[in-house]
């Protein structure tokens, strides 16, 4: 999926160039997107409904494979929130092991798109219905981890609106342990975007949330929050590489992965052409 960045002058580059030059014009920011990559690539596995090293993977071998095959002047590839509804949906509903094979179907549907040039179509959507659409990924992924930032070990509602709705029968139950922590490093990066905009705070903010697990952890554990190493042990030994998903393939409805493809295809293409208006409205370019 696309993610935006700003133009860079690394892109500006005749047949010449050679890759030495274009990696000395953007290595600094391919260790910026790379840093900050890492922590939302995590979080947005986790509330898609996988593991943290599910989105390292992603965020790897989807990043190299963009590299190596393509890419835009203005736009990066990243991790993106536009399918973490729908991929919640589908691993509330069938596990994990659906992801793989539902990633599989839709680069084959995204790619039978660009030979038929059915992307065309998407850009008669008007804008109002794209920025509803993003709005509403926004709200969907923000009031799906009220449950992590509370301390609530909550049961996933098969509705949206249920979740919500669950989440504030049980907010008596908040653990201070983590909502105070969530509170203060939340407004410490919205204060920060504000007065100190430009800048990749999400890094500053991973970096002093891992310093105080680790103060907490060795040091003041009455009021240790839940790490990711509890929540998942996983990660202290990780595997870049896990085929164990090819072990369920026939359990998992075809019809299903099918479906599930084509959901993900399509916001895929609707995401990525999102990006790309953005990018012009940055750039005053026009994409193609």
């Amino acid at each position: 999926m696309s993610a935006v960045k700003g133009s860079d002058d690394g892109f500006k580059k005749d047949s010449s160039t050679s890759i030495l030059e274009l990696i000395k014009a953007n290595y600094k920011s391919g260790i910026s997107v790379a840093l900050v990559s890492l922590p939302l690539s995590t979080a947005l596995a986790i509330a898609s409904g996988a593991t943290p090293m599910h989105g390292i993977r992603t965020g790897i071998y989807g990043s190299a494979m963009g590299g190596l095959f393509g890419g835009s002047a203005y736009n990066i590839l990243g991790p993106a929130g536009a399918l973490v509804n729908n991929l919640s949906t589908l691993v509330s509903e069938h596990g994990i092991d659906i992801i793989p094979m539902v990633a599989l179907g839709a680069g084959i549907i995204s790619f039978g798109v660009y030979l038929l040039q059915l992307q065309q179509y998407c850009t008669l959507i008007p804008v109002s219905v794209l920025e509803g659409f993003s709005l509403g990924v926004a709200i969907t992924i923000g009031t799906g981890q009220f449950n992590f930032a509370l301390g609530l070990n909550l049961a996933k509602q098969p509705a949206f609106y249920m979740n919500i709705v669950n989440t504030f029968k049980h907010i008596g139950e908040s653990q201070a342990s983590e909502v105070v922590p969530f509170i203060v490093l939340y407004l410490m990066l919205m204060s920060l975007m504000r007065y100190f905009p430009g800048k990749p705070w999400i890094i500053f903010i991973a970096l002093v949330g891992m310093i105080y697990g680790y103060l907490t952890v060795n040091f003041i554990p009455d009021i240790k929050p839940l790490i990711l190493r509890d929540k998942y042990p996983t990660m202290v030994d990780p595997k870049l590489f896990d085929f164990t998903w090819m072990e369920n393939k026939n359990k998992i409805p075809w019809s299903h992965i099918l479906i599930g493809s084509a959901e993900v295809a399509f916001v895929a293409v609707l995401e990525t052409l999102i990006s790309a208006r953005i990018a012009d409205n940055m750039t005053g370019t026009r994409f193609e």
